[in-house]
């Protein structure tokens, strides 16, 4: 358009910031910016707010904050943009600053204001909070509003006041599938799979297009509660629905047969997955190596670098816990050597546990203490217990009580430690 010599104007600039913001495309977003400011347009409400939206949806919340100050005259939508802003990336209590801020400028809150604000008592499971809001949005006669309502049914469930969240879900007027899977989060989030599961059944009842995170609530109930034949049940409405071949949806479904050991079948739903991602692979990786199948797990892992997937953490933990379960001790070095030299890869605690874990079972006892020697963090418990059980199974008395030393040094109250340095005694007697 510049190129035909015609100039944007306030639509074309708001359109343009609007393209950058669902992008993620900072960069363009930051020269349009600049083109703003060369034309003196920042200080107008709508093209700042614009900004404002574009910068917090590239994460750039200084960025957002720094383009809310320029605005003049800033209306409710310019507070609630950087509000919204603030709570999508976590940032609850700025954002409820916020909210008190604009209140105390004599800006009246909208429904939109009081939504963002519910979200950000639920992030911080702020109830006195939240149940001051809701005052507040009673007084302006917004409960009664289908987004509201939904906010409140979040807010109550994340907080665990699971009570409350099913009274208001009852009283909303419309229940959207934004409640319902509100109220199922929640009842999953709080250890009640089953009445989870009950509400997802009375919801397939009703005539409203269910989402992909209803099914991901359902596929966590039922993984938590072990009951395969309804989360068959849940796959055959997946299918139904066409979502069988939503990347999320799927890697949670695999997931759930993992769970229930029938790997075979989690396979089956990894094949027939559009996109393989880490996730995918790890979940994939994860139920072979619980099965202690080390050589499917390293087929696997051959196979995902392959396919440019680069393993992580989650990875090579399943690998180095299929070779200390298997007792292969080579393996596991190599695979641990390889986090850091080939994929860049600083293996974490858990991973330095299992290693030692496997010197000690392998009766390399004091190779095992010598990593704990040289390790780049403090060691913990779990690395003095290992210990202690190699020493145990070896008899060595000396090392078992130095271990054990360690190990109050931590935590003198440490009733495992006592009871293994007694069965070391024991046995050698």
């Amino acid at each position: 358009m510049q190129e035909e010599g015609i100039s944007p104007d306030s639509v074309t600039f708001a359109c343009s910031l609007k393209a950058c913001g669902c992008v993620g495309a900072a960069h363009k977003g930051r020269e349009i910016h600049e083109e703003i400011n060369a034309r003196d347009l920042a200080k107008d409400y709508f093209i700042g707010n614009c900004l404002i939206d574009m910068y917090c949806k590239c994460g750039l919340l200084l960025k957002a904050r720094e383009a809310f100050q320029e605005i003049l005259s800033k209306d409710v939508v310019s507070w609630t943009a950087l509000m919204n802003g603030f709570v999508e990336h976590g940032s609850f209590q700025e954002a409820l600053d916020l909210f008190e801020e604009m209140c105390n400028e004599g800006i009246s809150s909208d429904a939109v204001s009081f939504v963002c604000s519910l979200k950000a008592c639920g992030g911080m499971k702020d109830i006195c909070k939240g149940e001051e809001i809701y005052t507040e949005l009673l007084l302006k006669g917004l409960e009664r509003d289908l987004s509201v309502g939904s906010s409140l049914v979040d807010m109550y469930s994340k907080c665990g006041l699971l009570v409350e969240a099913q009274e208001i879900f009852n009283k909303l007027a419309d229940q959207n599938i934004v409640a319902w899977n509100a109220l199922i989060g929640g009842y999953v989030e709080h250890g009640f799979s089953e009445v989870a599961l009950e509400c997802f059944h009375a919801l397939l009842c009703e005539k409203i297009p269910l989402h992909a995170v209803t099914f991901l609530c359902a596929l966590k109930a039922c993984g938590n509660s072990g009951t395969l034949e309804a989360g068959q049940d849940v796959h055959s409405k997946i299918v139904e629905h066409g979502l069988e071949s939503d990347s999320v949806v799927g890697n949670s479904l695999a997931d759930l047969y993992v769970k229930c050991g029938l790997v075979i079948e989690a396979q089956m739903v990894f094949a027939t997955l559009p996109v393989q991602d880490e996730v995918s692979w790890n979940t994939l990786i994860s139920g072979y190596s619980q099965l202690g199948d080390s050589q499917a797990v390293f087929s696997l892992c051959d196979k995902m670098v392959e396919s440019d997937t680069k393993p992580n953490l989650i990875t090579f933990l399943s690998v180095l816990n299929v070779c200390s379960n298997a007792g292969l001790l080579e393996e596991a070095c190599a695979y641990f050597q390889s986090m850091k030299n080939m994929f860049g890869i600083n293996p974490s605690p858990e991973h330095h546990n299992c290693i030692v874990d496997l010197l000690g079972r392998s009766g390399l006892v004091e190779i095992a203490v010598a990593l704990i020697g040289n390790l780049p963090f403090h060691p913990g418990l779990v690395l003095w217990h290992s210990i202690l059980g190699a020493c145990r199974k070896s008899g060595d008395v000396d090392l078992g009580k130095e271990a054990f030393e360690s190990a109050m040094h931590l935590d003198e109250n440490d009733v495992s430690s006592y009871i293994a340095l007694s069965n070391i005694y024991v046995d050698v007697d």
